[in-house]
């Protein structure tokens, strides 16, 4: 058994991530408030009859405890910096929009008839958080077979394994993962991330490595 689970980003943000604390509470009550299990598909993306409401609602259902805490955990990590880059209402139309495309994509190419969940979403967020800070730190819990330990690595490094992982599950058919879903949000918010970057509608601080300059596209700040 192999585990790697994300805790803290290594970002300094320059505004309280306020949006970001109000979308993981939102979730949670309505999350729990459907009973966790989800065993009512009312409020989930249904495969064969799809609305527009759906593509918003099945963002706030989770099927169980530990798929819940999963996703808020990540949105915590990632999408707190991201919050504070972009501002509040800019990062909730960024979250939106990746669970659209997400759900979308799923509809287009994942298993099951229904889905549910975060993921896509905050995928989203995770890849825009990867153009803006690929070379912070993110920590780890790692847990193999019975050993266990912390450690940081690079965000690039962990973004570009989960992003593998998921183009490996819809290539090999997704199993109850919504794979497509991920695949489509995570690039959602990469190319709204690039797009912004490259058009200087958002700007790197001088500590803070981006995309652009980790693949050598742009120059790193004069010190």
């Amino acid at each position: 058994m192999f585990l790697i689970i994300p805790y803290q980003a290594d970002v300094v943000m320059y505004r309280w991530p306020i949006a970001n604390w109000v979308l993981i509470g939102l979730t949670v009550i309505i999350s729990v408030a459907s009973g966790l299990y989800a065993s009512d598909p009312a409020g989930m993306l249904d495969r064969h009859n799809p609305t527009g409401p759906q593509l918003i609602s099945y963002l706030f259902l989770h099927a169980g405890v530990v798929h819940l805490a999963g996703n808020m955990l990540f949105l915590f990590v990632f999408g707190n910096a991201v919050n504070a880059k972009l501002g509040h209402w800019q990062y909730l139309l960024l979250y939106f929009a990746s669970g659209l495309v997400g759900g979308v994509l799923w509809l287009f190419l994942g298993p099951g008839e229904h889905c549910l969940g975060a993921s896509a979403a905050i995928m989203g967020i995770v890849g825009f958080f990867a153009v803006c800070y690929p070379r912070n730190d993110v920590r780890l819990f790692w847990l193999f077979i019975i050993k266990w330990g912390t450690c940081a690595v690079s965000a690039y490094w962990i973004i570009l394994l989960y992003f593998l992982l998921d183009l490996w599950g819809l290539a090999s058919g997704g199993g109850r993962v919504a794979n497509a879903g991920h695949v489509g949000g995570l690039l959602c918010g990469l190319i709204t991330g690039i797009v912004l970057l490259w058009f200087n509608v958002i700007r790197s601080e001088a500590e803070e490595d981006n995309l652009f300059q980790l693949l050598h596209l742009r120059p790193y700040p004069e010190e």
